[in-house]
């Protein structure tokens, strides 16, 4: 989202010629017609170039004139084994309408239906993830699209995005729909602070209960904060990983770090980075206290580990039931395994062991 949010960051690099502020399928389609015809990107509707002013808004295109995505413009067969996956992204709506946001707009049913049926018939075996932050923001819709997947043969595999909140509101009858439709996970990021605590623990353990009964796997990310005096939302990131692991071995609580704060809210007080190359800086670096830096790898090395199939070998059999019971028993201090891992991984491939880090 920088170019939307910062797009006077990215022109002043002198390597971005415009940016597309907003939704894109309209404003970048201009961008393309105006660089064909020799002509400049300047007063284009959702387009800031580099004598920065915020761009005319562009009304987002209705769901009819959206056409489909062509996903046959990529080298898809690279795509998924760089990825080490057959997964597509897949965006069938924006915004929440009931919230009398005049940005949404959603595709027909029957249209998201069609399209991700013909997907999974062309690149299987495939999985498709909705990526809509609001899918379950119109329940009707969301049974429908249910349903009309159900109706399809082959059967579409699918995972998709939700807020806990809004899994509560659609109900165990609408989720078992969809966990018989074809989908296998929910994927929800749960940002640091209240969340994570009191009512928005709750609201978390509760979603997680009801994707349990319907038989839904889950894949909570856990953001955390770089820790400061009375804020330690690692401890309560940790709390509900463990919670949740005890609850189901189908869900996964990756530790990651939150990265970009609004200004004001910087947990080091520092100001809003100014350039791209600072906000690259910011990506890469550990946290300044190196405690609280191996705090949170230890607590992600074994939370990674328990939540992963233990494999065929002994070694990784062991490491796996290790790991369970160090967060059962949420001990991670004298991390033997773990330096062992490590130091196996560097011996046999000559590079540190991917993801060894949270991101």
């Amino acid at each position: 989202p920088h170019a939307s949010l910062l797009p006077d960051q990215c022109l002043a690099t002198g390597v971005v010629d415009a940016c597309v502020v907003g939704a894109g399928e309209d404003a970048f389609a201009r961008c393309l017609t105006a660089a064909r015809s020799g002509h400049s990107f300047e007063g284009l509707p959702g387009v800031a170039v580099r004598a920065w002013a915020p761009p005319r808004p562009l009304a987002p295109p209705s769901p009819e004139s959206t056409p489909p995505a062509q996903y046959g413009l990529l080298d898809l067969e690279r795509y998924f084994d760089i990825r080490g996956g057959r997964r597509l992204d897949y965006c069938s709506s924006r915004g929440r309408p009931a919230d009398g946001d005049d940005r949404s707009w959603a595709l027909p049913p029957e249209r998201v239906a069609a399209e991700v049926g013909e997907l999974a018939e062309r690149y299987r075996p495939l999985t498709v993830l909705f990526q809509d932050g609001d899918f379950f923001s119109d329940a009707d819709r969301v049974e429908t699209i249910a349903r009309l997947l159900l109706d399809r043969r082959p059967r579409v595999a699918w995972e998709v995005a939700a807020r806990p909140e809004d899994l509560l509101s659609t109900g165990e009858e609408v989720l078992r729909l969809i966990a018989e439709s074809g989908c296998g996970r929910v994927h929800a990021v749960l940002p640091p602070g209240p969340l994570l605590l009191g009512e928005g623990r709750r609201v978390v353990l509760e979603a997680a209960a009801l994707l349990d009964r319907v038989d839904l796997a889950g894949r909570f990310g856990l953001e955390v904060d770089r820790p400061r005096r009375g804020h330690d939302t690692l401890t309560a990131a940790v709390s509900v990983a463990r919670a949740l692991t005890r609850m189901s071995p189908r869900f996964e609580t990756p530790l990651e770090r939150r990265r970009v704060y609004p200004p004001g809210d910087d947990p080091d007080g520092g100001p809003v980075p100014a350039t791209l190359e600072e906000w690259a800086l910011r990506e890469e670096a550990p946290w300044p206290d190196r405690r609280a830096e191996s705090r949170l790898a230890r607590r992600h090395f074994f939370i990674a580990e328990a939540q992963r199939p233990p494999g065929r070998r002994p070694g990784k059999r062991l490491v796996h039931l290790l790991a369970r019971g160090r967060v059962r028993l949420g001990f991670f201090r004298l991390d033997v395994e773990r330096a062992a891992v490590h130091a196996s991984a560097l011996l046999r491939t000559g590079r540190p062991r991917r993801s060894a880090r949270p991101r």
